[in-house]
């Protein structure tokens, strides 16, 4: 084997040593952080469509409450003699 082929194959191994260390600590570290920041998102972004589905349950609610009394009045205008509870609430 000639020097040239034998340092060839040092710094080829090294190499090949040295990114697969740098791969497997890097993937050990930065992975475990990712998946905190990932679970922190999708724990945010649940908290966000839960509040927009309860704002939206209030604002149907209001808007039910509102037309509620709407309703009784249209049944009082359409059949003014059938319902005699109207006027006394």
């Amino acid at each position: 084997m000639t020097i040239r082929l034998k340092t060839f194959v040092i710094l080829a191994i090294t190499s090949v040593a040295l990114i697969s260390v740098l791969y497997g600590a890097s993937r050990f570290f930065l992975l475990r952080e990712f998946i905190a920041i990932e679970r922190a998102s999708a724990r945010e972004n649940t908290e966000r469509a839960r509040n927009t589905f309860y704002d939206e349950i209030a604002s149907i609610d209001r808007y039910v409450a509102d037309n509620a009394a709407f309703d009784d009045t249209y049944e009082y205008m359409a059949h003014p003699r059938d319902n005699g509870t109207y006027l006394s609430a």
